[in-house]
């Protein structure tokens, strides 16, 4: 009994395999229109859609202090999977043009 490769390949395909090489001898009929419109709705102008490239945005706060520590976590199936994330414990924010500040105390 001969094995054909392509049996090996493609177990799961029922019936004759042919060679990859050469097609069947019999090609199947197509009944398809010759020519097919794809019709999407309404053009529109994306020109809106690509960024600015003078566009800048400026804020009026600029960080004055940050304090972070770094945790690692841990894959719970796996513990020699991990990875060490820097988390901001305190942060300070001051407005430049009034003065104020700002401070986050974030309690993980």
């Amino acid at each position: 009994m001969s094995v054909r490769f392509e049996s090996i390949v493609r177990p799961f395909q029922e019936g004759e395999v042919f060679d990859a090489r050469r097609a069947p001898p019999e090609q199947p009929a197509l009944d398809a229109p010759e020519t097919v419109v794809f019709e999407w709705g309404k053009g529109i102008d994306a020109h809106f859609l690509r960024p600015d490239p003078i566009f800048e945005y400026k804020t009026d706060w600029t960080e004055k202090a940050r304090e972070t520590e770094t945790v690692r976590v841990t894959n719970p199936d796996d513990d020699s999977q991990f990875v060490d994330v820097e988390r901001i414990k305190r942060l300070v924010m001051e407005n430049s043009k009034s003065g104020q500040t700002l401070e986050w105390k974030l309690d993980w």
